[in-house]
C-alpha cells in the first residue's frame, strides 16, 4: 500500500497544471449550492503535517457528487464548518473536482494562532 502523502501547500497547488490530481486539506466555509462547498485551503503543519493545519486566506471551491467517495464519515458531514481531505482534479486556479472527501473534522484541527514554525 502507497504511502499516504502529505496535502499541497497553496504554492503547490498553484503549480499544478489544471486536469493533474491534487491532494488537499480544506476547511469548508458555505455551501453556494447542493454539490458545491466553498472555504479556505489549510496547509500542513511540520509538527504535526497530517492532524494540524495552517487556515490560509486562499479561497477553494470544492465541487463533489453522491459519486464521490467519502471516507472516514458519510456524506451529510459533507457540509459547512467541516475539515475535508479533497483528492481529485485541479479544475481551475481555485477549484477542485473531488473524487474523494475524508472526514477529518474529528481528527485533526486548525491551528487557531501562529506559533511561528
Amino acid at each position: 500500500m502507497p504511502a499516504v502523502a502529505v496535502a499541497l501547500t497553496w504554492e503547490q497547488l498553484h503549480a499544478t497544471p489544471v486536469g493533474e490530481e491534487v491532494n488537499v486539506t480544506f476547511e469548508a466555509i458555505t455551501q453556494p449550492s447542493e454539490n458545491l462547498l466553498e472555504g479556505n485551503l489549510a496547509e500542513p503543519t511540520e509538527r504535526e503535517p497530517f492532524s494540524l493545519f495552517r487556515r490560509t486566506e486562499h479561497t477553494l471551491r470544492v465541487h463533489w457528487s453522491t459519486a464521490t467517495r467519502v471516507v472516514m464519515g458519510d456524506s451529510s458531514q459533507v457540509a459547512p464548518g467541516a475539515l475535508l481531505r479533497v483528492r481529485g482534479r485541479r479544475r481551475s486556479e481555485n477549484e477542485v473536482d473531488a473524487e474523494a472527501l475524508v472526514i477529518l473534522t474529528s481528527v485533526a484541527r486548525i491551528q487557531e494562532e501562529p506559533t511561528g514554525s
